[in-house]
């Protein structure tokens, strides 16, 4: 795990990257178009959410496709609520992401946290949000901590 990938920082600190927000709406939309489908609604980071939440239809399947605010890190998701996302394979989608992004699968995003409690970069603040028995991979990149 990066630093700056759940977005916490304490003061002092230098603040993690940001990803280009522009780029990847035009992206989702360009993705969309090219599969006869529709972007339903994007939405940008705002805290506590360290993500963009983009609501997609095609072939009238809906889905979200997220993307982590701070590193070029991308899921699927079916359905996303305040405090939990269920995330989602869409092997159709893969290849046209790659070359921009770092696409995970579901097996990598369930990952328990505490696998990588000795192999990470995360700042003090960040490690202080995780609940390392808890907390799975794919809710620590994409989150709503407070």
């Amino acid at each position: 795990m990066p630093y700056g990938i759940t977005g916490f920082y304490r003061a002092g600190e230098a603040p993690p990257p940001e990803v280009d927000g522009k780029q990847f709406k035009r992206i989702c939309f360009e993705l969309a178009l090219q599969h006869k489908g529709k972007i339903i609604q994007f939405t940008s980071p705002a805290y506590p959410i360290n993500f963009y939440n983009v609501q997609v239809e095609i072939k009238e399947k809906q889905f979200f496709m997220l993307l982590n605010k701070h590193y070029p890190y991308l899921a699927f998701a079916s359905e996303i609520s305040d405090t939990n996302i269920t995330f989602i394979d869409i092997p159709a989608l893969y290849d046209q992401l790659t070359s921009n992004y770092t696409v995970f699968k579901t097996d990598e995003l369930s990952q328990p946290m505490h696998k990588f409690k000795s192999n990470h970069s995360l700042s003090s603040a960040e490690i202080s949000q995780i609940d390392w028995v808890h907390d799975k991979v794919g809710h620590v990149i994409f989150n709503f901590f407070d």
